[in-house]
């Protein structure tokens, strides 16, 4: 594949999963809940997982079961192409990957049975699932798979995921086999919430404004019903779905856009909602206390950093921008933001994608440290440097503020400035933006440190501001993904000395590992949260008691 369809990735349609991360995000104040799952989980090449074979449908029909959600903000996309952020919720309930990560199992089947990788792990061969129809009634094939993928590369939206691909052979009608110039760790990175649901050939290729008035091309358990931009989607069961229909299972889910959270927290209370997520850390004990809801707060593959415009006077002073790494109260923010919950980073991806080397050379609050550094420069006293926040945010701003303070006692003013989401858009993709700093939220699509490094590559960043220019790095993390497909400890050693040529560098401060939180109805049965997926429910795996 050509190199040219990595650089699609800052495309503006990507950066959607920026920004409305940067809105998103919440936390609560219950027990702590279990860190991620170590790099072990990571696939390998070993034994391929056994074989399943479709659970036909249950027949006739079960109980009518209604479930509503309070859903945090409009839902930007229906086309599962352009799925890039929190509509992937909705991709997971009515599309299917191939393989899916499972926080306790690793990665696990799902439209694939089985699957096996040739010595190099340049070819992987996948099984696939028999008896399974799209909601057209169409069989899903091995021609479905090879669609979906190719549409992936042509639309350029997520085509990175596909750099190495050099083709996609139908073997059968139920065998795909997956031709790449370099090692891929494939399994796991079929299993991305954005770019690899399996379409319908028959109707994949229909425009955006199609799915917009409420279609779908899915294999999954439920199917569009309607949906209202701005205010209300509605699914309902597929009654076909090969995994089966049982008595308690959800027969309809509607989603209501609810982005007030005081309304959202009102509707849970009040059992006018069944599921809501990302409100205030401050609210959840009041929450908990009548007993009639649950609050859930995850450790997800999420982080909050600030990045550098390194080419703009005066971030272009590695001086400067080393002495902005020691001014950072790092326990203090980890305090102060996410009510607790969350973990000071220990390198720009989250600790559960990679184990950080104890023997890391990184920056700890020292405010003498910084303050010898800006002597050394002959700079400080006096200097004004701006940062830019997504407005709405609580965390965002308080960390920013307590920043501030600390600055203050160095000689310089950082001066805060809200922006909203459409601006924010603007600045993240223009490398000229105005701003020195940058507050960000980031979330990848798959379970790889790899998802959080590319932020840094020279060509394939989705940050192209930052103007982050080292060729030795960008061999790294892609030598470093190749690795995962073999070898995670070279893997991990490999992504260990590119975060420290990032260290070196000053490119930013690499702040928190954050949580997410989830408030449902203690009625319901079976929510889990997956930490790859920021945001994730599956209402095909829940019940009501």
């Amino acid at each position: 594949m050509s190199r040219k369809y990595l650089t699609l990735v800052v495309c503006f349609s990507v950066l959607l999963i920026l920004s409305l991360l940067l809105s998103a995000c919440g936390g609560g104040t219950p027990a702590p809940a279990e860190e991620p799952t170590g790099v072990s989980a990571l696939p390998t090449t070993g034994e391929a997982p056994p074989s399943e074979e479709a659970v036909p449908a249950q027949e006739g029909e079960i109980p009518e079961n209604i479930a509503t959600v309070a859903f945090f903000q409009d839902i930007p996309a229906l086309d599962p192409g352009y799925m890039l952020t929190s509509d992937h919720v909705i991709g997971f309930q009515v599309y299917e990957t191939l393989t899916i990560w499972d926080p306790d199992k690793g990665v696990m089947p799902k439209l694939a049975t089985s699957w096996e990788p040739n010595e190099d792990g340049t070819e992987w061969t996948f099984h696939l699932r028999q008896g399974v129809k799209f909601h057209d009634g169409t069989p899903f094939t091995a021609d479905a798979v090879k669609f979906s993928y190719e549409r992936t590369v042509q639309l350029g939206l997520m085509a990175y995921y596909f750099a190495a691909l050099e083709g996609i052979e139908v073997v059968d009608d139920y065998t795909i086999r997956i031709k790449l110039d370099a090692p891929r760790p494939m399994p796991m990175v079929l299993s991305a919430g954005y770019g690899m649901f399996i379409v319908n050939p028959n109707t994949g290729d229909k425009p955006s404004e199609w799915y917009a008035e409420g279609h779908d091309a899915g294999t999954g358990p439920y199917r569009m019903e309607s949906y209202e931009a701005g205010s209300r989607l509605v699914l309902t069961r597929f009654p076909d779905y090969w995994g089966g229909w049982k008595e308690g299972q959800f027969t309809k889910v509607v989603y209501n856009v609810v982005e007030d959270p005081t309304v959202r927290q009102q509707m849970i209370q009040s059992g006018e909602a069944d599921f809501t997520m990302f409100l205030p850390y401050e609210v959840h004990d009041a929450i908990e206390a009548s007993g009639e809801v649950a609050v859930v707060v995850a450790p997800v593959f999420s982080n909050y950093f600030y990045q550098f415009h390194l080419d703009k006077p005066p971030m272009d002073n590695l001086s400067l921008r080393q002495a902005l790494t020691y001014s950072f109260p790092y326990e203090a923010a980890q305090q102060l933001a996410f009510g607790g919950r969350a973990t000071i980073a220990e390198g720009l991806a989250p600790r559960g994608l990679w184990d950080p080397p104890g023997d890391m050379v990184r920056p700890g609050y020292d405010l003498d440290e910084a303050r010898t550094l800006l002597e050394g420069a002959g700079l400080g006293e006096g200097m004004e440097l701006s940062l830019a926040y997504t407005v709405g945010d609580e965390n965002q701003e308080r960390l920013g503020l307590l920043w501030q303070a600390e600055l203050a006692k160095l000689g310089i003013e950082l001066k805060l400035q809200g922006v909203t989401n459409p601006s924010w858009w603007e600045n993240v993709y223009n490398p000229d933006n105005e701003f020195d700093i940058m507050s960000i939220i980031w979330a990848g699509g798959y379970r790889s440190a790899h998802e959080f490094m590319i932020l840094y590559h020279s060509l394939d960043t989705f940050t192209p501001y930052v103007a982050y220019s080292n060729a030795d790095y960008d061999t790294l993390i892609y030598d470093a993904l190749a690795a995962e497909a073999k070898d995670l400890a070279e893997a991990n050693r490999l992504y260990a000395q590119a975060n420290q040529m990032l260290y070196d560098a000053a490119v930013g401060v690499f702040a928190l590992d954050t949580p997410s939180d989830f408030e449902y109805r203690t009625g319901i049965e079976g929510f889990k949260p997956n930490p790859v997926f920021w945001d994730m429910h599956l209402w095909y795996d829940m019940s009501r008691k």
